[in-house]
């Protein structure tokens, strides 16, 4: 596994990726800013002496909420990159930006899974604010984008060693014409 490449394309891909998220989260802050506060104030102990409001702690979740999901989205990126590096054959797929749309997908359908078991819980790691199903969609389809932003960058990063056999294969595979 060339480790330079799987770094680069996750810290890339991630970083793409936790702006896309972000986007989610600011939205998630804009349509439900009431339940926000809501679940705000039952992570707080009662007897916790705190000099904010609620408005002022939401906005300051709204304003972190890019910058969060960007580090989020870096290691994201690394540990999805790691995976994809470590899957790359088995994947279907005749490219890489299919095979990572695979991967995502297969990723999506566990959390779909998981998140019918336990509401919630499973799809906030990689998926923003799953509870609040009309943002589940966005970041649904923000996450398959990542697949192919993923197999994207995996191509691109690929040392020249690594383009030089992939050339060699495709020339040795192509029939040759005698003349």
């Amino acid at each position: 596994m060339d480790f330079s490449r799987v770094l680069k394309t996750g810290l890339v891909s991630g970083i793409i990726y936790g702006v896309m998220q972000g986007i989610t989260s600011v939205f998630s802050y804009v349509f439900y800013r009431e339940q926000i506060k809501e679940m705000i104030k039952a992570a707080i102990p009662s007897n916790a002496n705190i000099p904010m409001t609620m408005d002022q702690l939401a906005d300051i979740g709204m304003m972190s909420a890019i910058p969060g999901s960007i580090v989020g989205g870096i290691i994201v990126g690394i540990v999805m990159a790691v995976i994809f590096a470590l899957m790359y054959e088995s994947l279907m797929g005749g490219n890489s930006r299919k095979k990572g749309i695979f991967l995502c997908l297969l990723l999506l359908a566990g959390i779909i899974l998981g998140e019918l078991a336990y509401p919630g819980f499973i799809g906030g790691l990689f998926m923003v604010q799953t509870r609040f199903i009309l943002l589940a969609p966005i970041s649904a389809a923000f996450f398959v984008a990542y697949g192919y932003i993923l197999g994207l960058f995996y191509d691109r990063f690929s040392s020249h060693k690594h383009k030089a056999a992939e050339y060699k294969k495709e020339d040795k595979e192509k029939p040759t014409r005698k003349k």
